[in-house]
């Protein structure tokens, strides 16, 4: 019966084999990309000498036509044009410049391809659960599944990326390498460099940015009117979030609501307006009040009240509804007539 840690074990070193592989075929398929721009490069140098050629050629003719040269200067210079065209041509066929960086592309498509491969399967080994039970046939049907991703890594995707392989080291010498391999191991620290910058600045997103935003001010802002009048100051930024001098922004304070001094049981509360800024007092409050101050009197004082109360206006459950079923009313004054109940 297989333990559970020979069996990590085992899947730990196929993971890193893979991973290894996977590693060397990115830095193929960049080499490559290198030596793809350098042909184009070449090849959109030449085709541009042939174009200004070509068109010299038409213009001198369309120019003989109307003016009288020299005949036999004329066709020297058409003639030596177009035979720098013939040479060109037939540079640009003996070196296949053109056959070379198609296959280049062919080898490119088929990295991204193996790349995305060895990813999958690393993916599946990572996520593989290895169940083991008393039960040797259920240790054993586990297993077997386990062994159908690594014979389906062994055969068909290690035979691809040995094949991709080949294509590749066909395409390089090794002047090639060595020099496009010096490219590739600035721009990789570079690429590095990018990727944790990326990564500190999605770290502090969350705090002040506008004094690292440089605008332009005074009359350059009308005058320069057709570039870009922000830009912003990366490098101070960079600077301050290494150092950790970066200052977070505060959230929002909530608004206090601030209660309305209570009101005296008389008549001071018919006489009160909120501020203008709370809105005006509800028809349904006022008249609430009104009610409660003769109830007032007419208990507390046992006098007759002035105004006859009208149990219709006047809510039951008053002590137990919010500030907020008033919405146009101060919420002090809500609270003041909720002890007046009393």
């Amino acid at each position: 019966m297989r333990s559970v840690k020979e069996f990590e074990k085992k899947r730990q070193f196929k993971i890193d084999e893979i991973c290894a592989y996977r590693k060397e075929a990115r830095k193929n398929r960049a080499l490559l990309s290198y030596k793809y721009d350098s042909l184009k490069f070449k090849m959109n140098i030449i085709q541009v000498f042939i174009i200004i050629i070509s068109t010299m050629i038409t213009f001198l003719e369309a120019v003989g036509t109307h003016y009288n040269f020299n005949a036999k200067s004329f066709n020297v210079a058409t003639i030596t044009m177009s035979t720098m065209i013939a040479f060109i041509m037939a540079i640009y066929r003996f070196f296949r410049i053109e056959e070379n960086k198609e296959n280049i592309s062919q080898s490119l498509e088929n990295h991204v391809f193996i790349i995305n491969k060895l990813h999958k399967i690393i993916h599946q080994m990572e996520n593989f659960n290895f169940i083991c039970d008393e039960s040797n046939e259920n240790n054993e049907n586990n297993y077997s599944i386990w062994e159908q991703l690594e014979n389906n890594y062994d055969g068909e995707i290690f035979d691809n990326y040995i094949s991709i392989k080949e294509k590749f080291d066909a395409q390089f010498s090794f002047q090639d390498s060595i020099y496009y391999k010096r490219k590739y191991k600035r721009d990789f620290l570079e690429l590095e460099f990018t990727n944790k910058e990326i990564e500190l600045v999605d770290k502090f997103k969350g705090y002040k940015h506008n004094e690292f935003i440089l605008r332009l001010k005074g009359c350059l802002y009308y005058i320069l009117c057709c570039i870009k009048r922000e830009r912003v100051d990366y490098t101070s930024f960079m600077k301050k979030a290494e150092k950790g001098e970066l200052k977070k922004m505060a959230s929002p304070s909530r608004s206090k609501i601030t209660h309305a001094p209570p009101l005296q049981r008389d008549n001071t509360y018919m006489n009160t307006t909120s501020p203008p800024d709370r809105g005006r007092v509800d028809a349904s409050m006022f008249s609430i009040g009104r009610n409660i101050q003769s109830l007032h009197s007419h208990y507390v004082n046992n006098s007759s009240p002035s105004l006859s109360p009208s149990p219709a206006v006047i809510p039951q459950n008053i002590m137990t509804m919010s500030p907020s079923s008033f919405p146009h009313t101060d919420p002090g004054i809500v609270l003041t007539i909720a002890e007046a109940a009393v």
